[in-house]
């Protein structure tokens, strides 16, 4: 018996025929991965676009905390000079693409390039954090 189950002296290539079908057009030619890892491999796949982005946003002066023990994987940044100002970022996977999230629900960039999403937090956290660090402290 061969790999296929056949008898390797009757016509080789005519059951090698029945044994393997094409492919269908509609089906997708990627590796799929066994249902027991579906839900750590996206995980996998969400901690490598964090990583790459939490690189991006300590070159430009931010700090970072890891929360990947929970699901999805977080991403907290903050500043140093005032920690307390932060976002939880998200790398969530759509239909057709990877995307960053924001704790609140906003769209921050597709995971092609950390440079558009690192430019996007930053413009979104600036302001709260030139507020808070030029605010002068109330008197009574």
């Amino acid at each position: 018996m061969t790999a296929l189950g056949a008898n390797p002296s009757d016509n080789g290539p005519a059951n090698f025929a029945t044994a393997y079908q094409p492919i269908p057009e509609h089906e997708p030619l990627a590796f799929r991965m066994p249902r027991a890892l579906g839900n750590a491999w996206t995980d996998i796949q969400a901690r490598r676009h964090l990583n790459r982005l939490e690189r991006r946003l300590n070159r430009l002066g931010w700090e970072s905390a890891r929360r990947y023990e929970c699901s999805p994987p977080l991403l907290r940044i903050f500043s140093e000079a005032a920690p307390h100002i932060g976002e939880h970022l998200a790398a969530v996977r759509g239909p057709d693409r990877w995307s960053y999230w924001t704790s609140t629900g906003a769209y921050l960039a597709d995971c092609k390039d950390p440079a558009d999403a690192a430019h996007a937090l930053t413009t979104r956290l600036g302001p709260w954090l030139v507020a808070v660090l030029t605010a002068k402290p109330v008197q009574d």
